[in-house]
């Protein structure tokens, strides 16, 4: 199950990946950010239902960010990809360790999602 679970993961945020640089691309196209918070959302979900907290709260972080671009509440620049990006990073990090049977260690996962939180617009602690 934790192979499925892994396999799952990594086709999530191959997708998140590449809709958010077609984004990039073209910032104006809300229908990336839908795509891209959709595949995070998935993943946060599947996160959850096997408690990686974690990968959870880094991917909440990241969904809110790109909820607030999908619903036109943030402008979607190239600073807020770089760091939905690095999330994405991060997030493929623990889905490796996990692969790998060791325990989930995200470095600099705090930072990332007051980052995130920032550029939400949320001046959140609670990472």
């Amino acid at each position: 199950m934790i192979g499925r679970f892994v396999e799952e993961s990594r086709e999530l945020l191959d997708e998140a990946e590449s809709t958010l640089l077609a984004l990039e691309k073209a910032p104006q196209d809300k229908e990336y950010a839908g795509h891209a918070f959709r595949a995070l959302h998935s993943f946060k979900g599947n996160a959850g239902f096997f408690s990686y907290t974690e990968l959870e709260d880094l991917s909440h972080h990241a969904e809110t960010l790109l909820d607030k671009i999908k619903e036109d509440e943030k402008t979607c620049d190239p600073v807020a990809v770089s760091f939905l990006l690095i999330a994405i990073d991060a997030l493929r990090d623990g889905i490796d360790q996990i692969s790998d049977g060791i325990e989930i260690n995200l470095p600099g996962k705090k930072e990332i999602c007051r980052y995130l939180d920032d550029l939400a617009g949320n001046n959140s602690d609670t990472a």
